[in-house]
């Protein structure tokens, strides 16, 4: 066992779980989950064993945005005293594992530190995860209030991670979401509270400071209630800054006044005065503000443990240009496939509930099937679609993007496997 590692909250960024972990069974107040979050974040990929980390209160009230005042550490104190009997229900196949997050607390007042140790039984979830695990940043998460928000934000984070690309969806029973967080039974009993106490608020936050946007929620029912929701989400798209909106605009001095304000916006970056007289002489403003774009996007994404020395590179062989021209080609294909889309979105609003369900049981079935025969049934499907549909299908599966899941191909791929269904049930007859 590890002793003594100090956890600075700004270090690693990168939260990794077991996906047995994601969907496990527990409850968590925002506070414990803060310090959990932290904890998980000192782990690094070669680490065989827990620590006794001891963290800084005072920089995580910094890195959560929250006021330093004396009721935050009251309430750090009482989160520790808690977070130490909170128990995880883990589910992995026919095998129920019971293990609490923590065997170890110790609170040092005065010092406004706390140290914290795994409990043992934890390491298959959370060290040298090799697969079926799920990761993201942890600043995705560091402005959500709501206790449910996380839980939501993981287990969608999940299926974006599993490979499909693009948008994607996750369909949760109301009994599910009831179990993942491990509200009671006297707690939202109707669905109408359960709605707006928990989901609306959790996906509120999720939309507002997370990496992905919730796109659409569609509610599917049984007899007369809500029995499930499809929620259905994708990556944000990461705002293209503009640098040049906050160049004064200078009509007479031409080129110079663009030499003067690309030298701003590389001193604005941290560049030395000389070298950003350098770079803006030898490449001119439109290459300089695209690869500072380009760097600062990066940044959110990858450890650059030198950022000028990083965005000289980008300028020098011009990074920039290809992610810009991929992002107006991006855009133009969105415009292209708008009103496509919004057809099949609406064709898809006026399917059953029954219907809805049918549908995702198809494309479930269709999601056991080997590679090679989903890439069979693909082909197949594909014959039968015009060129412009060809073509949007084939540019999403150069993505890397899975393009029967996609809201415009959903309905019509879903058809054609009821089809091909028919005929294997009428061949074998």
């Amino acid at each position: 066992m590890q002793e003594g590692l100090f956890v600075n909250p700004k270090g690693n960024e990168i939260i990794k779980k077991d996906n047995n972990l994601i969907e496990a069974k527990y409850r968590l107040t925002v506070h414990e989950q803060r310090l959990v979050l932290t904890v998980l974040s000192a782990i690094t990929i070669n680490d065989d064993d827990f620590s006794t980390y001891t963290i800084s209160l005072f920089q995580v009230a910094e890195e959560f945005g929250i006021s330093k005042s004396k009721s935050f550490y009251s309430e750090i104190h009482e989160a520790c005293k808690t977070l130490l009997g909170r128990r995880i229900d883990i589910s992995e196949g026919k095998r129920r594992i019971y293990v609490n997050w923590l065997s170890y607390v110790e609170y040092i007042e005065g010092k406004g530190e706390v140290k914290i140790r795994f409990d043992a039984a934890l390491k298959p979830y959370l060290l040298q995860l090799k697969g079926h695990f799920t990761e993201y940043q942890k600043s995705a998460v560091t402005r959500f209030r709501s206790m449910y928000s996380i839980r939501f934000y993981e287990l969608l984070k999940m299926y974006q991670n599993l490979g499909n690309g693009g948008a994607f969806y996750r369909t949760f029973t109301i009994n599910e979401i009831r179990g993942y967080m491990q509200i009671g039974d006297e707690e939202y009993t109707r669905y109408f509270n359960l709605k707006n106490k928990v989901i609306n608020p959790s996906l509120k936050e999720i939309n507002d400071h997370s990496d992905i946007t919730i796109i659409r929620i569609e509610e599917i029912k049984k007899g007369r209630s809500i029995h499930a929701i499809t929620i259905t989400a994708e990556p944000k798209r990461q705002m293209v800054m503009d640098i040049r909106e906050d160049i004064p605009e200078q009509e007479n001095e031409g080129e110079k006044n663009a030499t003067s304000s690309a030298i701003k916006i590389l001193r604005d970056f941290g560049v030395g005065e000389d070298t950003a007289i350098k770079w803006a002489e030898k490449f001119g403003l439109e290459r300089v503000s695209r690869n500072v774009a380009y760097t600062i996007l990066m940044k959110k994404s990858v450890e650059i443990k030198n950022l000028v020395g990083y965005l000289g590179k980008c300028i020098d062989v011009d990074a920039g240009k290809g992610w810009e021209e991929e992002q107006q080609k991006n855009d133009e294909v969105k415009k292209t496939t708008k009103k496509m889309k919004k057809e099949k979105e609406s064709e898809l609003e006026k399917v059953s509930d029954a219907q809805k369900m049918e549908n995702i049981a198809m494309l479930e079935a269709f999601r056991q099937l080997s590679e090679t025969n989903q890439d069979a049934m693909r082909d197949v499907f594909l014959s039968k679609q015009g060129e412009a549909l060809k073509s949007i299908w084939r540019a999403e599966l150069k993505k890397g993007h899975k393009p029967e899941e996609r809201a415009m191909f959903r309905h019509n791929f879903v058809l054609f496997l009821k089809e091909e269904e028919k005929k294997k049930k009428s061949m074998n007859t």
